[in-house]
Formats: C-alpha cells, sequence, structure tokens
C-alpha cells in the first residue's frame, strides 16, 4: 500500500537534490533586506542564513546519488509493502560498491579512507 511514507523530496528522484532546501524564498528576503536596510543585524544574519543554506546545498549534491535515491525509494517501497526485504538489500549492496558521487570531493575521498 504506496503512500509515501517518508515525503523525501520528488525532486531527488528527477536529478535535482538541490530542492531539499528550497532557499528561494528566504534568499529574496535577504536581497530585500539588504536594499532597505544594508546595515542592519537583520540583514546581515538572514544572508548569513542564505550562505548557510548554499553550503548545505553543496553538501547535498556532493553526498546525493541516483544509487542513494534508490535505497530511499526501496526502503519506502518495502515498508509499504510494494517490495521485498531483498530488493532493499539489491539497492543496498548498489549503493555500498557504487563510486563516489563526485571523485575530487573531499567528503566522497574521506568515505573511501
Amino acid at each position: 500500500m504506496s503512500g509515501g511514507s517518508y515525503n523525501y523530496p520528488e525532486n531527488l528522484a528527477l536529478g535535482d537534490p538541490t530542492k531539499l532546501v528550497d532557499s528561494s524564498d528566504i534568499r529574496r528576503m535577504a536581497d530585500e533586506l539588504e536594499k532597505s536596510y544594508p546595515d542592519s543585524k537583520a540583514a546581515q544574519d538572514t544572508r548569513k542564513l542564505v550562505d548557510y543554506l548554499d553550503s548545505i546545498e553543496d553538501a547535498i549534491m556532493s553526498m546525493t546519488t541516483d544509487a542513494l535515491v534508490n535505497v530511499w525509494h526501496a526502503q519506502e517501497w518495502f515498508e509499504d509493502c510494494d517490495y521485498g526485504k531483498d530488493q532493499v538489500d539489491e539497492a543496498v549492496q548498489t549503493y555500498e560498491t557504487a563510486e563516489p558521487a563526485h571523485p575530487h570531493c573531499s567528503r566522497c575521498l574521506e568515505s573511501e579512507e
């Protein structure tokens, strides 16, 4: 019985993991505050938050692969009784043997050690 028990963003399956952190609204707010109140703590802190969200997007991009999304999909479908345990096992095994998402990324290189 399918139902989307985890509600992980379908954008991940469509190849856009940045949608996990959608900062467009807060980014617009930061721009507007910087225009209207350029020296305010509110404008500065909002921009810091945008910068932090950008770094989270970078981390997501460096770690998210199709193989990982396939694990999430298989686990969710298993819990919804649409997949068997063997299909989750296969997805996990495929992920375990997959190449790093971005071999140049320090996080990916660290995980190989």
